[in-house]
């Protein structure tokens, strides 16, 4: 029997604002690394947002929005997330199908925040011939 999600929480899981980010005075926040994305973490995650229960959804929601969160602001934290993300789509024959359904959503969702951190001066200069 495949597991059903909620309605509220997919296929439009919305994970919200940076949680790093100071939206009032523009300042980054200091905050600690997440702990690393490890794919059973990331599984359990994964299955715990499928909950009807928001005790167990919550806390799951919460974790994802910090490792997706990593990537962006000014301070990287890699933390692999994007990479187990992309290791649960792949296994066909260990995860089943909803889980890698979830688990491509929040990585095609993931993807830009990765992507659209602006490079420092340093990295700039670099680049440059």
């Amino acid at each position: 029997m495949a597991t059903q999600f909620p309605p509220s929480i997919f296929p439009t899981m919305s994970l919200g604002a940076p949680a790093n980010l100071i939206a009032s005075s523009g300042n980054v926040e200091t905050t600690p690394p997440p702990p690393p994305a490890d794919p059973s973490a990331v599984l359990a995650a994964i299955q715990s947002c499928s909950s009807h229960e928001s005790s167990v959804r919550r806390p799951a929601e919460e974790q994802l929005q910090q490792w997706e969160n990593a990537y962006s602001g000014r301070t990287l934290h890699p933390t692999g997330y994007l990479t187990t993300l992309i290791s649960i789509v792949d296994r066909s024959h260990n995860v089943d199908e909803n889980r890698r359904l979830l688990a491509a959503i929040l990585l095609k969702n993931g993807i830009p925040k990765a992507f659209s951190v602006p490079l420092s001066d340093e990295a700039r200069d670099s680049g440059e011939e």
